[in-house]
C-alpha cells in the first residue's frame, strides 16, 4: 500500500462526491425551474385577447428507449399569435388545435402566462354568388 492506494482513496473520497453533487444540483435546478414556471402561470390571470395566427411549426423529438425496444418519437406543435398591439406569442399546443389552425385566422386567444388555453376563430360567412 503505497501512494497509489492513497490516490485512489482521495479520488473516491473527493472527486466522485463533488461530481454527484454537481449532477444532483443540475437536476434540482431543472426541476425547480419547471415548478417555478408552473406556479407563476397558475398565479397569473387568464387573458382573452384578439389575435391572429401568424405561424405554425412542429418539432420531432426522439424518445430514447432501452436497447432492444423500438425507437419512438414525440411531436411537439407550436402556434405563433400576433396580438393587436403587434407583440407575438408562441405557445405549445395539442395536435387537434395545430391541425385546425390556419395562418391568418383571426379570433380570441385565451392564455395564462406561457400556458395556451385555447383559440376561438371568428366566423366568416360569404353570401352565395349567383352567376
Amino acid at each position: 500500500m503505497g501512494e497509489e492506494t492513497v490516490w485512489m482513496f482521495d479520488l473516491v473520497g473527493t472527486v466522485i462526491p463533488i461530481f454527484i453533487a454537481v449532477v444532483l444540483g443540475i437536476l434540482a435546478v431543472s426541476a425547480g425551474g419547471g415548478l417555478w414556471n408552473w406556479v407563476r402561470n397558475s398565479r397569473l390571470p387568464q387573458q382573452t385577447v384578439p389575435a391572429r395566427i401568424v405561424g405554425k411549426r412542429s418539432e420531432i423529438r426522439p424518445r430514447f428507449r432501452e436497447e432492444g425496444e423500438p425507437a419512438r418519437t414525440q411531436m411537439q406543435y407550436y402556434l405563433t399569435f400576433e396580438l393587436e398591439d403587434g407583440t407575438r406569442k408562441e405557445f405549445i399546443v395539442g395536435g387537434t388545435d395545430y391541425g385546425a389552425a390556419v395562418e391568418q385566422d383571426r379570433g380570441s386567444l385565451r392564455y395564462r402566462g406561457t400556458r395556451y388555453l385555447g383559440f376561438e376563430r371568428e366566423r366568416h360567412y360569404r353570401a352565395a354568388q349567383t352567376w
